[in-house]
């Protein structure tokens, strides 16, 4: 559930469960989080080993098919859930540690047959491990109960969970959850990864690897340290405070910028402020970073030639009304098939387009193509493309 503050709280289970997972992991507007009998991450739920194509695959193959959905291993980003602070007790000077972030109790079944509470268990420990804490996240493992159980979101338990956090009296004003004094923000696809106490990975120096801020909060000044991070940016957080700032020993005496991204560039030493937009129609943002999939999220059109010339004019009207049916069975969404020739300008601003066709067959295509918009992609007189040095020709590619 969403209130007027762009806060969530959220109970889930099964697949849910795991979107659950995701949304602690790599989105913030949380102010308290259930998610019950999720799994880990798709291999952890239908095994990987029984696959007999496994066999028929290098290893390195394997991994690159895997980094396509790696985004939704939920273990690689527990180090989003980090939940403790450090703190002095003013009255004897001691260490201490009390809870920040957000508050999560995870819940599963004893008996889970259908998602063991190995998973549960996993990305519990996960997270205490980065919390230095084993009771920085609350496992209800629930004995004797299977998989949907009565009570799995609603019990007594799960309501004084919520009653904690999420009742006014007991949490005035219901703000968001403190920041750690040191916290980190992790992405490999910065397309589905939101920002972490205002930080927000907008980059990658290599795409789908590991990228990671780490954040360390003393006082009115937050250090920064980078791995695989070319672009990122500050946005609006009510518990952003800090008043000077450095990155990999870059300093910014002044407070961060909200709107301008900061980027390194390969080769470069230093960090710097870019306040331009034009990186974003000319390289890899949050909306064109990947997978193909992403197309989906977002209305589309799927593009057709008019007047053809290298394919003939049925193949291209059964393609597109086979991505339509599929989207429609399986996806439960309606798209449209368009014509080269009715797509104006602005539509692209309104709408993805799944474009059939290369600038011999289909206007849009040719258009785009001689306004230099393809930049690595190059479409040859053969019907073919070549990518960078690389040439596909052959039919089916």
């Amino acid at each position: 559930q969403r209130d007027a503050a762009d806060r969530f709280q959220a109970t889930a289970t099964a697949d849910r469960a795991l979107g659950g997972w995701l949304a602690i992991s790599q989105i913030e507007l949380w102010l308290v989080t259930v998610p019950a009998s999720g799994y880990l991450k798709i291999q952890f739920y239908t095994p990987y080993y029984m696959r007999v194509g496994d066999a028929h695959a290098d290893p390195v193959f394997r991994g690159l098919l895997e980094a396509s959905i790696a985004e939704n291993d939920i273990d690689m980003y527990a180090s989003n859930m980090v939940r403790a602070v450090d703190f002095i007790a003013p009255a004897n000077l001691t260490r201490g540690r009390e809870k920040a972030g957000i508050p999560i109790l995870a819940r599963t079944g004893g008996n889970d047959d259908n998602v063991p509470p190995l998973n549960t268990r996993r990305i519990v420990r996960l997270a205490s491990e980065w919390n230095r804490d084993q009771n920085s996240v609350t496992l209800s493992e629930v004995p004797g109960q299977g998989h949907w159980f009565s009570g799995v979101v609603d019990d007594d338990e799960v309501q004084e969970f919520l009653n904690t956090y999420l009742d006014p009296k007991r949490n005035p004003g219901l703000p968001h959850p403190p920041l750690p004094d040191a916290f980190t923000v992790s992405t490999i696809n910065p397309a589905s990864t939101e920002s972490k106490g205002g930080i927000r990975i907008l980059q990658l120096e290599v795409p789908y690897r590991l990228g990671r801020i780490r954040v360390h909060r003393n006082g009115g000044h937050w250090m920064l340290n980078t791995t695989n991070v070319r672009r990122f940016a500050f946005l609006h957080d009510v518990r952003l405070d800090a008043q000077s700032w450095s990155v990999d020993g870059t300093d910014f005496p002044d407070p961060p910028k909200i709107g301008p991204s900061y980027l390194r560039q390969e080769g470069e030493p230093d960090w710097r402020i870019a306040r331009d937009l034009l990186w974003i129609s000319q390289e890899r943002y949050s909306s064109t970073y990947g997978p193909v999939s992403q197309v989906f999220n977002h209305p589309f059109l799927i593009v057709v030639p008019s007047h053809p010339t290298v394919i003939p004019m049925a193949e291209y009207r059964r393609a597109a009304q086979h991505l339509a049916t599929s989207w429609y069975l399986f996806g439960r969404g309606g798209t449209q098939i368009v014509r080269d020739v009715d797509v104006r300008d602005g539509v692209a601003a309104k709408y993805h387009l799944i474009v059939l066709g290369g600038p011999l067959d289909n206007y849009y295509t040719r258009k785009r193509h001689s306004e230099g918009a393809s930049g690595l992609l190059t479409f040859l007189d053969s019907g073919g493309v070549k990518i960078d040095q690389k040439s596909y020709e052959a039919p089916g590619t």
